[in-house]
């Protein structure tokens, strides 16, 4: 398993933080499910699930049916999933500890995947990406949630935001990760296809090509 390079850290306030988050970005989260049009019965994956973070929504649509399964590196993180998906009383929902960069997983075997605010604190999404896509079938779905960090700012200039974002963006620079990551998803999505299919040219063409819900965001809750 590749090293735990997780930006925010495992600690009790990041817990706290993505708590909260379960509930702060549901609403988002609710409306990019819906338009994917996910079917009772599918079987989908939920890579970095962390503590919870949209199992619920994604159990809501699959159905008694269905299933899915969360992703987390952590095993503090994964525990932590667990006991959500018994408090919400979801039997369809399982969490397993694993790594988003090899799952370990069998190519092709979800309906759907989704990840939500993985990438942006993540080395190397590129290979996350791909990793990502190889898990659904052909004609299946996949959902990215992520962040760009770099329209957020104010104006007038507020100096304490200026000196908070500058030191953020040199600790999340020297750890190898991209805070614009939002803005870079079709291009990181497009070369995980060509990967998939090297010898087709026009990869919009493709038959049975998944339906892709990629939202960039600007991270208004991490002002709090």
């Amino acid at each position: 398993m590749n090293p735990d390079n997780y930006l925010l850290g495992r600690g009790g306030a990041e817990v706290e933080r993505l708590k909260r988050q379960i509930v702060m970005l549901a609403s988002d989260s609710d409306t990019q499910l819906d338009r994917i049009g996910i079917k009772n019965g599918e079987r989908v994956v939920d890579l970095g699930c962390g503590p919870g973070g949209v199992l619920h929504l994604l159990a809501e649509r699959v159905g008694a049916n269905g299933s899915v399964l969360g992703i987390d590196r952590s095993n503090q993180f994964a525990q932590l999933a667990r006991r959500f998906v018994t408090d919400c009383g979801l039997p369809q929902v399982e969490v397993r500890e694993g790594d988003a960069y090899n799952t370990r997983l069998p190519k092709a075997s979800f309906d759907g995947a989704h990840m939500r605010l993985l990438l942006v604190n993540l080395p190397q999404p590129g290979r996350i990406v791909h990793e990502f896509v190889s898990l659904v079938r052909p004609g299946g779905w996949v959902a990215s949630f992520e962040a760009d960090y770099v329209p957020h700012c104010f104006d007038p200039p507020l100096p304490a935001w200026t000196r908070l974002l500058d030191a953020y963006s040199a600790y999340a620079q020297a750890q190898g990760i991209d805070l614009s990551v939002g803005r870079h998803l079709h291009r990181l999505f497009r070369d995980a296809r060509r990967s998939r299919y090297p010898s087709r040219r026009d990869h919009s063409r493709l038959p049975n090509r998944p339906r892709a819900s990629l939202v960039p965001i600007r991270p208004d809750w991490q002002c709090s």
